[in-house]
């Protein structure tokens, strides 16, 4: 399983699966994502910071992937059923 980061407004972002298609954990400030790809997947400062800035610029991690392709057909609601940004937001808000 990949897990990518997605931007989901200018001050959101989330840990996505490309396999489930769906959120792997709550959305996140760019602080708090920051800390946890460092602190929870082990990355270097350096390289935390030149992933951020890959979805800042793209709205997603992967250079080969845009947010609106990332998102389409996603799995995230119940029943696997497809979720807006903003549905998104207010169910994987903590």
């Amino acid at each position: 399983m990949a897990t990518l980061v997605l931007k989901l407004t200018p001050q959101t972002y989330i840990k996505w699966s490309n396999t489930t298609d769906s959120p792997v954990g709550p959305v996140m400030s760019g602080s708090e994502m920051r800390r946890d790809l460092e602190e929870v997947d082990g990355l270097e400062p350096a390289a935390v910071k030149a992933l951020l800035e890959r979805v800042d610029e793209r709205g997603t991690s992967d250079p080969d992937l845009t947010l609106q392709e990332a998102l389409a057909g996603n799995r995230a609601g119940p029943d696997e059923e497809e979720l807006s940004v903003e549905e998104i937001l207010e169910q994987y808000s903590s």
